[in-house]
């Protein structure tokens, strides 16, 4: 299992400019964080995400929630330690009620060098069950994920 840990930690890293950037998106359930994420930033920044470290321990997302174990937080919490240590851009999703967090969050951020640049998605309820309707069996809604990437940013910007 440790192998496996170490193979998801490092598929997280690639070659990636030292920007020192922080992308917050920031938006509701079903808003567009995650399509812009994938379409616009993936390439270029690491992906802090539960979801995808969830399906790369687990193969498919039926179970999150259930099967929150040590392996998610422990993968989770290195890749965070590893991204802030080598001042590696990143993207991050959180919802919109998580201001006081967020707050703290892009504080420490910038006290450290990073530039935080916040994307902020919205949609209409229609748009938001539309997205919902399409979604795909592995996408992990950012209403499951975000206390996770709150916790590992929180707990590495102590």
């Amino acid at each position: 299992m440790l192998e496996k840990i170490n193979k998801i930690i490092n598929s997280f890293f690639k070659e990636t400019p030292e920007r020192k950037e922080a992308i917050i998106l920031i938006g509701p359930i079903c808003s567009g964080k995650t399509s812009y994420r994938n379409e616009n930033i993936k390439n270029t920044h690491i992906v802090l995400d539960a979801g995808e470290i969830y399906l790369k321990l687990y193969g498919s997302a039926g179970g999150f929630g259930e099967h929150l174990t040590e392996e998610l937080n422990y993968i989770g919490s290195e890749i965070i330690k590893k991204i802030i240590a080598n001042r590696y851009s990143f993207v991050v999703e959180i919802m919109p009620d998580q201001h006081k967090n967020l707050v703290k969050i892009i504080e420490t951020l910038k006290n450290i060098g990073y530039k935080t640049v916040g994307i902020k998605f919205d949609s209409t309820e229609e748009e938001a069950i539309q997205r919902n309707l399409k979604r795909d069996e592995s996408d992990i809604s950012s209403y499951f994920t975000e206390n996770f990437h709150i916790a590992w940013l929180l707990n590495e910007l102590k």
